[in-house]
């Protein structure tokens, strides 16, 4: 990232578990002019005291990366004392500097959290709460699928919503329901065997 930023291109870092729905791009270039634009990291669509780092909008800017400068020295430092994420170290380092950043509009942008809801185990892909997606745009400009822990949970979850389009956008959602059904109870009689 600060290799592009130093070559002066806007760089747009999006996590691998992401839809894009609309043109972001374009949605981007109209909002108000921020160093860096993230993801709001929060359950609700309130001001955003955690951010998610994979969701990352970059202007070419000293304040970037001196942004990303100190958040690879958190990360360094608190790796040698404990298991923390780059996600931790990106918070750590715009609270302690108190660098203003964009936030995305939960809306338009939504975290797992905010366009399917909080599971209390994060590892059910069948759970939904439409009170949750009713506050999303009606086609957001991308829908990230965290807040949820296994690979194979998060390809159950964007089949059973329609947003999985790797094989042409088979929607198969009756069938992947009963293969979450059997893979939810494998994990439960794992989870007794231990």
């Amino acid at each position: 990232i600060q290799l592009l930023l130093r070559e002066g291109l806007l760089v747009f870092y999006l996590d691998t578990d992401i839809v894009i729905m609309r043109d972001f791009v374009s949605d981007y270039l109209s909002m108000p002019k921020h160093d860096v634009y993230l993801q709001s990291n929060e359950r609700h669509f309130g001001r955003a005291e955690s951010h998610c780092s994979g969701v990352m909008f970059f202007r070419p800017s000293t304040a970037a990366l001196e942004l990303l400068e100190a958040t690879v020295v958190e990360f360094e430092r608190c790796k040698a004392t404990s298991a923390c994420t780059d996600q931790e170290a990106l918070n750590a380092a715009i609270h302690s500097r108190q660098q203003p950043v964009g936030r995305l509009d939960p809306a338009k942008y939504p975290a797992g959290a905010q366009y399917f809801g909080v599971e209390p185990t994060y590892a059910d892909p069948l759970f939904f709460n439409a009170s949750a997606r009713a506050l999303c745009s009606q086609t957001p400009m991308l829908v990230h699928n965290n807040w949820l822990i296994g690979r194979a949970n998060k390809v159950i979850r964007f089949r059973l919503h329609g947003l999985w389009f790797v094989d042409g956008g088979a929607h198969v959602a009756h069938e992947w329901q009963q293969y979450a059904r059997v893979q939810l109870d494998a994990v439960e009689i794992q989870d007794t065997l231990r």
